[in-house]
């Protein structure tokens, strides 16, 4: 199997299939931001709920 062969055909599933990646990209980004945020407003002041909250959006952002 030649490189070419290999990139084309991972260029043709990449043009056949853009909708739906592109959708589910969205969604993905769209549900991390809006934990992200909810973990920012949730922090408050306190040094204790900032670094839980910024643990918390951490590990959704390395799932996500």
């Amino acid at each position: 199997m030649q490189i070419g062969t290999v990139l084309s055909q991972g260029w043709d599933l990449y043009k056949r299939f853009l909708k739906e990646f592109f959708l589910t990209a969205f969604l993905v980004f769209v549900v991390l931001d809006l934990l992200s945020a909810l973990a920012n407003s949730a922090s408050g002041d306190g040094t204790g709920s900032t670094v839980f909250w910024s643990l918390i959006a951490f590990a959704v952002g390395v799932v996500g």
